[in-house]
């Protein structure tokens, strides 16, 4: 009997010590944290998605990018369905087009996608941090992304920047999973690592080049942690990064038939034009600025998690979390191009970054010098204070800035000028310990992530096109232009990309009065329209700013 029981408390203690070996490769089990995460960033981004009243597309890029989904539908071609050799990897439009076909083409759907896998990330960005942090800091690290401007922006955008983001994260998070596992006896963690370069390729396939600011960033964690050059590890990372490839090979195999080299030549071209141009390092303040402003206050938080990181350079994810940013913007800075949004991939580490602070808070192990802290109270002062003037002089004058900015803008200013001035005013004159004075800039984070919110979900940002919705919801203009071909003739920039999506069929054309047939819709610019239409009689149907809305008779 002794015998018998010693043999199965062995057999127990083996078969515990196999299943506390074996990694899934899935996130943690969904927690309280995770859930309230879930549920309050659904309800804060999906505010107000859904009403047609107040939301429509804006011009630049996030109409281009509908308006080209929506021409695959149109062409059901899924590979090449342009006229000529493009600029970018297909699969930019692939998520727009794939929701286009499941709710119908309109800005809800077309914004579908960035919305849920804003979400996506928060959670994910979430399950990341519980690696290194307490749930709770994870929590507060994740949920600040929130209320960063830029973050809630392209949350509510038609593009594929939130996919791409959520493509590497998951990458990185299978990745991570891998590291310190028994490569030969475990199965999970080979998936880990196919899959962790699966989702690589799929991002190239998704922002083409954009895919190596993050790549490059990563390779001293992934060399360092994952042991990579020194084991077969990297074989299934490159098996993946293969696997993942096909959708690219595909597109530009197909893409090569119809127009020659040129379809190659033109993805690398427009790369380099957005890298080096005309005026190399034209981004070297702009990226640093765009990231404080436009991530204000995390910006704060995740400084304060930077400095204090660097003084713990032994940490098991120092690699990730100070060094892979910071080559990041490393090399965004010597770029031409001046876009906002090719910083989104950083916006992560902010996250990451101002978890690791509260979780050195909750443990009283977080360091900062009165200096320091005399300082960030002086920034939320003078911020506060520029927001309360400038909002309080639009209230009382709004055609002083001569700008088009709904008036609740400003009154939100109002209240977020009001609030970051009484907390630094407050916390300097109290002397607040740090731990209060750092829950009180989250609080502020709160207050900005709902205020945000609200203005996007009422229209007041994020709705710059009305007019143009107001134009072609007009029932004279419907009922013309409904199951017609609308010729939209030499329209340019932001009018061309709004009529791409909004005009349910569409064929650009020259200015050649050669081309114009009786009985057909014309979208054109009133000052034009005498030369082009002086061999045929027509009548107007509506206008649009200098455009008109024409039939030929």
């Amino acid at each position: 009997m002794q015998a018998n029981k010693k043999s199965i408390e062995i057999i127990s203690t083996n078969a515990s010590k196999l299943k506390s070996n074996i990694v899934l490769p899935t996130i943690h089990s969904i927690d309280n944290y995770c859930l309230l995460i879930i549920i309050l960033s659904t309800v804060l981004l999906f505010w107000g998605v859904f009403d047609d009243g107040t939301q429509n597309l804006v011009a630049h890029d996030e109409a281009i990018y509908a308006g080209r989904a929506k021409l695959i539908i149109d062409s059901n071609d899924w590979f090449t369905p342009f006229n000529s050799p493009h600029h970018k990897t297909i699969g930019s439009y692939w998520p727009i087009a794939l929701s286009y076909r499941l709710f119908g083409i309109n800005e809800a759907s077309a914004r579908l996608p960035s919305l849920i896998f804003s979400i996506l990330n928060v959670v994910l960005i979430y399950q990341i941090c519980c690696k290194f942090c307490s749930k709770k800091s994870s929590f507060i690290g994740a949920c600040s992304l929130l209320s960063m401007p830029l973050w809630i922006q392209y949350s509510r955008y038609s593009s594929p920047d939130m996919i791409f983001v959520f493509s590497m994260l998951l990458s990185l998070f299978c990745f991570i999973n891998s590291i310190g596992q028994n490569l030969e006896n475990n199965s999970h963690e080979k998936l880990n690592l196919f899959f962790s370069g699966l989702f690589i390729s799929t991002a190239f396939f998704l922002r083409s080049f954009m895919v190596f600011l993050p790549t490059l960033s990563l390779l001293p964690f992934f060399c360092i942690k994952g042991n990579l050059l020194n084991s077969k590890r990297i074989q299934f990372i490159i098996f993946g990064i293969l696997i993942g490839l096909i959708p690219t090979i595909i597109s530009i195999y197909l893409a090569i038939n119809l127009y020659g080299s040129e379809a190659l030549i033109n993805l690398y071209t427009h790369a380099s034009e957005k890298a080096s141009g005309d005026i190399p390092f034209n981004g070297f303040f702009f990226y640093p600025v765009s990231i404080l402003l436009f991530s204000y206050p995390g910006s704060i938080l995740s400084f304060l998690g930077f400095k204090n990181i660097l003084a713990r350079k032994n940490h098991k994810y120092f690699l990730l979390i100070a060094i892979t940013p910071l080559i990041i913007l490393s090399l965004l800075l010597p770029i031409s191009a001046k876009h906002s949004h090719y910083s989104l991939i950083i916006y992560p580490y902010l996250a990451f970054l101002i978890s690791y602070t509260y979780d050195l808070i909750f443990k009283d192990d977080f360091s900062i010098s009165i200096r320091c802290k005399v300082i960030l109270q002086l920034l939320l002062i003078f911020v506060g204070s520029i927001l309360i003037i400038l909002s309080s002089a639009f209230i009382s004058n709004p055609n002083l800035f001569n700008l088009d900015i709904s008036k609740s803008v400003f009154y939100v200013a109002l209240i977020l000028g009001i609030l970051n001035t009484s907390m630094g005013l407050l916390s300097l004159l109290n002397n607040y310990r740090t731990r209060s004075f750092l829950l009180a800039i989250f609080a502020i984070c709160f207050v900005q992530s709902i205020a945000i919110n609200l203005l996007y979900a009422q229209g007041a940002m994020g709705n710059p096109n009305p007019d143009f919705k107001a134009f072609i919801t007009q029932k004279n203009v419907y009922e013309n232009v409904y199951n017609k071909n609308v010729y939209l003739v030499n329209i340019h920039k932001k009018t061309r990309s709004l009529s791409q999506f909004y005009f349910p069929q569409f064929t650009h054309i020259g200015l050649e009065p050669s081309k114009i047939e009786a009985n057909s819709i014309y979208f054109i610019s009133s000052d034009q329209i005498k030369e082009v239409f002086r061999s045929f009689d027509f009548k107007i149907i509506s206008s649009y700013k200098d455009y008109l809305l024409v039939n030929t008779l």
